[in-house]
């Protein structure tokens, strides 16, 4: 009896936990719509992160990314930290594009991450993991939904073909524990 009781506590404290997280997601993403200048820019570019001076400096004529442009972040921070950092990782054909959307605890910790590819090539469609993290770095949630370009879910062997390699851009997708370890964060704070 008193494991299910342990058992419930810990059930109720992951859902006060992921309540509190939705909270948070909610409240970054009205400041970072109400608050534009409160957007820092970097990208990736030739392997090395630099400041953007605008929305498009990663843009070419025709309004793609150019060829030596590996990442984008645009991240806002509210109080002298940062609190949302949006990560695009264009492919150079246009046929596809994956996001990292991630919240920031006060502690600078990591509390919500949010995954996204969407594309025609390899698979035409889209996927979307959303992963919520204790404050010590533990998975609390993770949710992962496959649809097509219309949002209608994908069969089950598209998703069973795709799997593998929609892990493996996912993972590549590097979602710093905590703000101050990713290694664009100084020029973030210029």
């Amino acid at each position: 009896m008193l494991a299910l009781v342990g058992i419930a506590a810990i059930v109720v404290g992951q859902t006060n936990e992921i309540a509190a997280i939705d909270a948070l997601v909610e409240s970054a993403n009205k400041f970072s719509e109400s608050n534009p200048r409160a957007k820092k820019m970097v990208m990736l570019q030739q392997g090395q992160w630099v400041k953007m001076l605008t929305d498009s400096d990663h843009l070419d004529g025709d309004q793609m990314a150019k060829e030596d442009v590996e990442a984008v972040v645009f991240a806002w921070a509210r109080g002298g930290r940062t609190e949302l950092v949006n990560c695009s990782y264009p492919s150079q054909s246009g046929d596809s594009i994956g996001y990292l959307t991630t919240i920031y605890r006060a502690d600078r910790s990591l509390a919500f991450a949010e995954y996204h590819y969407s594309g025609f090539s390899p698979m035409e469609g889209r996927v979307t993991r959303k992963n919520y993290y204790s404050p010590d770095g533990g998975v609390l949630k993770s949710t992962t939904s496959w649809t097509d370009l219309d949002g209608k879910k994908l069969p089950a062997s598209v998703i069973r073909e795709n799997s593998s390699w929609i892990a493996e851009l996912f993972f590549d997708m590097p979602d710093y524990p905590n703000i101050r370890m990713a290694p664009y964060v100084d020029l973030l704070a210029q």
